[in-house]
């Protein structure tokens, strides 16, 4: 398959697989049926990236996502997203996303595409929350990832 635009996904995704999650099961008590992934800008489109990807064999059960770059790639991770939900692909994760109010106007009419085409699936067994922050880009995920976390954790 596409490797999630060329950006070297599905090498990062392996390095996740066969190296950093089992050394840090090997050396720390982990919850292997409760991880949870973060990221933000880039990063966010790697987390979903792997979402969509591999939803057959996630490594993450919950995701954390803020300001992701839809446009990557040719809307890639978009045309992704929404061919799961045409299918009605079970989604087994709980995601949180954000957006800073100030990104750049594609970031915002992307993400705001994104949770249109999400709220309109209504997926079935995906939880999820959406919040949009008073901030720029650089500094949402400050905030963001605590807020996430806090879903993740606590809601």
């Amino acid at each position: 398959g596409l490797d999630g635009g060329g950006g070297g996904g599905l090498n990062f995704y392996a390095f996740f697989q066969n190296e950093l999650i089992p050394l840090v099961d090997a050396t720390y008590s982990t919850n292997t049926e409760n991880r949870t992934i973060m990221g933000h800008s880039y990063g966010a489109y790697f987390v979903m990236f792997q979402m969509f990807d591999f939803v057959e064999n996630p490594l993450f059960d919950n995701i954390i996502c803020l300001d992701n770059q839809f446009w990557w790639a040719d809307m890639y991770l978009l045309e992704k997203a929404t061919e799961a939900f045409d299918n009605n692909l079970e989604l087994p994760f709980k995601l949180y996303m954000g957006a800073a109010q100030f990104a750049n106007f594609d970031t915002n009419s992307l993400i705001n595409e994104f949770m249109d085409r999400l709220e309109a699936a209504n997926p079935s067994v995906l939880k999820y929350k959406f919040e949009r922050y008073n901030d720029g880009h650089s500094f949402s995920a400050k905030n963001g990832f605590q807020l996430g976390l806090n879903y993740i954790f606590n809601e």
